[in-house]
């Protein structure tokens, strides 16, 4: 697959570049445990990247661009997946946590209210809270409003 073909479409660019992100994540202890990849795999699935789009990502992750999703919702579900998979293993690590701030900094949120906003997700995400109830939560807490498409 050549990468001018992944890289077709803003959602696809988005996609793409979360499970990059996700696969980064899950390497900064080293190894990706089943439970990430299973986490990974779900989300990828979730969002309709093909096999394909998910081997290369799998294969090559430095070679995906970073994408910005247009849409704070998406962008907050974005950390809010990089969260669950933080806690998958029963703890977050501090070099997770500093990869989950610096992709939510590069995705434009204050540095503010990023402790806040993952702080949130923490608890909804322990408390089995699914994303779509707890979003308005979220956005609320940190003084984040949706921007207009």
């Amino acid at each position: 697959m050549s990468i001018k073909n992944l890289f077709t479409s803003g959602d696809k660019k988005k996609r793409i570049s979360h499970v990059r992100n996700l696969v980064a994540l899950s390497y900064t202890d080293g190894i990706m445990s089943p439970e990430e990849q299973e986490i990974i795999l779900q989300i990828a699935e979730r969002s309709g990247m093909t096999q394909e789009e998910l081997d290369f990502v799998m294969e090559k992750p430095d070679q995906i661009e970073f994408y910005v999703p247009r849409k704070t919702s998406d962008r907050i579900e974005e950390i809010y997946d990089m969260v669950a998979l933080m806690m998958i293993d029963g703890g977050i690590s501090d070099q997770e946590m500093l990869l989950c701030k610096l992709v939510a900094e590069k995705m434009h949120f204050d540095p503010v209210v990023i402790d806040v906003m993952i702080d949130d997700m923490v608890d909804l995400i322990a408390r089995d809270i699914v994303f779509e109830a707890g979003v308005r939560k979220i956005m609320d807490n940190a003084g984040i409003s949706e921007e207009k498409e």
